[in-house]
């Protein structure tokens, strides 16, 4: 198979004073093999870099921008690639996979060659652990033969910790070298159906409407943390203790039971007390992946998040549906932003903004946040219309996407109708081929709140079956309020 030489890539724009977005710098030097692969036009991404708060409404950030993404279109369409990584202890590791994901899966001819779902589960189970592998032996393996030789020769007493208090600079070093991990999802429509696949808390979300018209909202990631009943019972298996685990917050020195990168949770998870009766890593790089979802006219957009984004909305709306929360504000923005670009990052705007208004609000009491992670927001649109767009959409319907048509807006505030949260079952078994529910199956509703229908109206194809190239909504909208549209005249 052949593979591009490796290039750092730069992350995607720094932030100026004010946290706005600023392009990546034009010297050649920063450019990525990456580069020449087709961008998907129909996503749109946000971003936002880290912030401490002080009292004084000022904010600074705790270190760089350590979030990456992707978004890819290929052969026509037939192959749309996308991926949202939520790097920790530095940039390094998402640096990496974001270049080396895309590779792993786009170009392997197994997956073109694949005629099963399956195969192309497969295909991304291996792309994820062979990224692992190249990382640990390419990026950091030089680092990590450093690491084990200093260790091996020093004498130390009971664990390496022992020796970091004796020889603290070194080993502090060393570890800042290998300690870089990110979580990961990645989501790829292949011959007209969606996989999508995780490690750690980074969250795909996809938003389709059911035969009455319900737009839901239906989370495919899992989220491995200690709160994950099926990783508590696969760290048990291997000879830890939920419940310490539970009671420390932590495995090792991060929050993810899954990652990929992070040396010191994996061949060097023995130095960790917490983790020393561990028969195995207990920190592991294999991917949930989920049962392959036709694509087809019910989907409406697709999310893929960082965790510090919902992780931000949860604690400035204090409620744990943010799934919900999240697919409103992005409804939202369809209806005023022009670009799915800025649809994305008014979502992550004006998240920032509540997770530090709620900070500034706790000015008589003890703040019970004082900072917020990075964020990252790809939404890739399938069937909903930008109202301020300034050129018309393309009706081209081929493998893999669908767009806009004139069966309504979601800013139609005629027939209001529930928008609802499903969440498929995590498998027991990773990579295992057995039996999931699908998403057409029935799921449990855990909130509802009302949004707005869609038509069931049918547009007439041409002889090539497509939709006319020009949709207009003229008429439409001139029967639209003159008043700025709020949660209240959406959702009550």
């Amino acid at each position: 198979m052949f593979r591009p030489p490796y290039v750092d890539s730069y992350m995607g724009g720094q932030l100026d004073y004010l946290g706005i977005p600023q392009p990546p710098p034009t010297d050649s030097s920063w450019t990525s093999w990456t580069d020449d692969i087709p961008l998907c036009v129909h996503t749109g991404v946000g971003f936002a870099q880290n912030q401490v708060y002080r009292r004084d409404g000022h904010r600074t950030s705790e270190h760089e921008l350590e979030d990456e993404s992707f978004h890819f279109q290929l052969d026509d369409g037939n192959i749309c690639l996308y991926g949202v990584f939520d790097g920790h202890f530095g940039p390094q590791a998402a640096k990496f996979v974001v270049q080396k994901m895309p590779a792993e899966i786009i170009l392997d001819q197994q997956l073109t060659e694949a005629t099963t779902e399956d195969k192309v589960r497969e295909v991304l189970r291996q792309a994820f652990l062979s990224v692992e592998r190249e990382y640990f032996n390419d990026a950091i393996g030089a680092k990590l033969a450093e690491r084990a030789t200093y260790i091996s020769e020093m004498t130390y007493g009971e664990s390496p910790y022992d020796t970091f208090r004796e020889y603290p600079q070194v080993l502090a070093e060393l570890n800042k070298e290998v300690e870089s991990g990110t979580t990961a999802v990645v989501a790829l429509i292949f011959n007209g159906k969606l996989y999508v696949s995780n490690v750690g808390c980074c969250r795909a979300l996809l938003c389709r409407t059911d035969k009455d018209g319900v737009l839901k909202v239906i989370q495919l990631s899992v989220d491995h943390d200690l709160r994950n009943q099926d990783e508590l019972e696969r760290l048990n298996v291997i000879g830890l203790n939920p419940d310490e685990l539970r009671r420390h917050g932590k495995i090792g020195n991060q929050t993810n039971t899954r990652c990929l990168g992070n040396y010191l949770v994996k061949g060097g998870y023995k130095d960790f007390r917490s983790l020393r009766n561990a028969r195995s890593e207990p920190v592991v790089p294999d991917p949930e992946i989920h049962p392959a979802v036709k694509v087809d006219e019910s989907f409406r957009f697709l999310v893929l998040l960082s965790d510090g984004l919902y992780q931000a909305l949860r604690e400035a709306s204090e409620s744990d549906h943010v799934d919900i929360q999240l697919a409103k504000m992005i409804v939202e923005e369809f209806k005023t932003q022009s670009t799915l670009n800025l649809v994305a990052q008014a979502v992550v705007d004006k998240v920032s903004r509540m997770h530090h208004d709620y900070y500034m609000n706790m000015s008589n009491t003890l703040p019970k946040v004082t900072r917020r992670d990075d964020m990252t927001l790809l939404v890739r649109n399938f069937n909903i219309p930008l109202k301020n767009a300034t050129t018309p959409s393309s009706s081209k319907v081929m493998n893999g996407y669908f767009f806009p048509s004139t069966t309504g807006h979601p800013n139609d505030c005629s027939t209001p109708i529930n928008l609802t949260l499903e969440t498929i079952p995590s498998p027991k078994i990773i990579g295992n081929s057995s039996p999931f529910p699908t998403n057409t199956e029935a799921t449990t509703s855990t909130e509802s709140s009302e949004v707005l229908t869609q038509s069931n109206h049918k547009l007439p194809l041409d002889e090539n079956g497509r939709i006319a190239p020009y949709v207009a909504f003229t008429d439409y909208y001139k029967n639209l309020p003159s008043k700025s549209w709020t949660d209240a005249d959406l959702f009550s």
